[in-house]
């Protein structure tokens, strides 16, 4: 399973070089190897993506280095509102299921969808992600910073919509 990893959309990168391929690899997301029948809560920054080159001129196979060799800003890729990738498998296809949820950074903390209002939208989108852990410090669902999108954040953003106190 060494092999797995995701070829996204290159459009923007202006150092893509014939027979060389820049990937996401699986095990930089979760920090080692996956294994058969595991299952994965996976999330990456596209402002941060861990990226590694792939030499792909070698023959037969994918030869990589061990490490990333850069964290790349990927966000240009959503300028057609799209991140465009294939997942790769060194054997079979093994994802029968992958969900992406994108979270953007908005300029007014609790407004998920960017629409300007703190609203009952914002609180779906929590809540299709209640007891999920944040992607990172800077996730804007974590309302309360624990690491985790949970309960007392729904809570948080009950009161907001109930009192108007938007203290996050």
């Amino acid at each position: 399973m060494h092999n797995d990893f995701i070829i996204y959309d290159q459009s923007v990168e202006s150092s893509a070089s014939v027979g060389f391929l820049p990937v996401i690899a699986f095990r930089d997301l979760i920090g080692r190897e996956p294994a058969d029948g595991e299952v994965h809560t996976v999330a990456f920054n596209l402002a941060k993506a861990p990226v590694r080159t792939v030499d792909t001129a070698g023959g037969p196979g994918a030869h990589w280095s061990e490490q990333p060799e850069a964290f790349r800003n990927l966000l240009g890729t959503l300028l057609d509102g799209e991140f465009n990738m294939v997942v790769v498998d060194d054997m079979i296809i093994d994802f029968s299921e992958l969900i992406i949820t994108s979270v953007s950074p908005t300029e007014r903390p609790g407004d998920f969808n960017g629409d300007g209002a703190i609203n009952n939208d914002d609180l779906d989108i929590l809540l299709q992600a209640r007891n999920t852990d944040a992607y990172g410090p800077n996730d804007p669902r974590d309302l309360d910073n624990n690491g985790k999108i949970d309960t007392r954040d729904a809570r948080l953003m009950v009161l907001c919509l109930r009192t108007g106190a938007c203290n996050f």
